[in-house]
């Protein structure tokens, strides 16, 4: 998982050092506000499959957000222990997170397209009821979340662009988001 994770920080610095031919102007500033939409993939039973964010910068360089996240889940699976049976799993949750971000832009004169940032994730998940062979379990839990994370965005066009992001949250394990950003 470490190399995961530096892979993935180091993904997204190269990001943010790439030049792009023919780039519109684009910059972030105070007052400014992003909307985030992706899937993801995490290690566990984490959140991010499918998210929803937005963020709005408070300074130049600083920005606070939220997340909503759902994820739904389903395994099958052969085991001993039930007697070799053919078995599945399923259930689904909820994600709701408040963010920080640090925006790296001016410090590592990044072209004004690219967004590079770093910051912590502080939150709530919600696994519901789950099934298991058919049958109906409750067990509805919410625990902590909070992590650190790092992420771009690119924006191609004045008001849209791609993001990325990847991070480790507690009770959440390693995560990857990949998405579209909406600038207005």
């Amino acid at each position: 998982m470490k190399k995961f994770l530096k892979l993935s920080v180091l993904s997204v610095l190269l990001l943010g050092f790439t030049q792009v031919i023919n780039a519109q102007e684009v910059s972030y500033n105070k007052g400014d506000l992003d909307l985030n939409l992706g899937v993801g993939l995490t290690t566990g039973l984490g959140f991010t499959p499918v998210y929803f964010g937005a963020n709005y910068m408070i300074m130049d360089f600083l920005s606070v957000g939220a997340e909503v996240g759902y994820r739904y889940d389903r395994q099958k699976f052969y085991t001993y222990y039930s007697g070799w049976g053919d078995y599945s799993y399923t259930r689904s949750g909820f994600v709701f997170l408040t963010r920080g971000d640090y925006h790296f832009n001016e410090l590592i004169n990044a072209p004004t397209k690219f967004d590079v940032y770093a910051g912590i994730d502080l939150g709530m998940g919600f696994f519901g009821d789950y099934k298991y062979e058919d049958v109906s379990y409750s067990s509805s839990n919410f625990y902590f979340l909070g992590g650190p994370h790092v992420g771009g965005r690119w924006l191609f066009k004045e008001s849209f662009g791609l993001n990325f992001q990847t991070g480790f949250r507690t009770n959440d394990g390693y995560n990857l988001q990949f998405g579209l950003t909406f600038k207005l």
